[in-house]
């Protein structure tokens, strides 16, 4: 009358579900056992190819300049400045910083603060470019922003424009 029978886990399921359910189980252990053997071959600097940094793989457009992909890793790569350029800081300065950037973006903004203390604290040491990329997607204002700080730039006001912009948009 009594059964001894031991069930196993899927017996509780209907067949069809059990086999989902192995399905599932069977796709997540091959996924984890392949991203471990991916991770080991990494480690000993196997069979995959990772781009650094300072390995670019495309042209950089610093505004009237195309500047090259370095092909030697880790040799920094050399821009040149132009009067048309919104930099500020050290032209021989080691460090470049190069920010893209849109005057309605709240990212932008957040990070105006931050790049502005470095400019102070390091200014000898940091040559900042600001190069326009305005969102015009998702930002409606960023185009006219951007041009209204090349009419800026013009009158040799273009900081001014810069920091009165972000100064506004931080306060609110």
């Amino acid at each position: 009358m009594f059964n001894n029978e031991k069930k196993g886990f899927f017996d509780a399921f209907k067949p069809k579900t059990a086999f989902i359910i192995g399905l599932i189980t069977g796709l997540l252990v091959l996924c984890t056992v392949g991203f471990f053997i991916f991770l080991s071959k990494e480690i000993k600097g196997g069979g995959l190819t990772v781009k650094t940094n300072n390995q670019p793989t495309a042209n950089v457009n610093t505004g009237n300049n195309i500047v090259q992909p370095n092909t030697n890793a880790g040799q920094p790569i050399n821009i040149a400045v132009t009067a048309s350029d919104h930099i500020l800081g050290n032209k021989n300065a080691p460090i470049k910083l190069i920010e893209y950037s849109d005057f309605e973006c709240p990212f932008c903004i957040r990070a105006f603060p931050t790049v502005d203390q470095i400019l102070k604290t390091y200014k000898n040491d940091v040559l900042f470019y600001y190069m326009h990329f305005p969102l015009t997607q998702i930002h409606p204002n960023a185009q006219k922003a951007a041009e209204a700080s090349l009419c800026a730039a013009d009158q040799g006001k273009f900081w001014e424009f810069h920091d009165k912009l972000f100064t506004l948009e931080t306060a609110q």
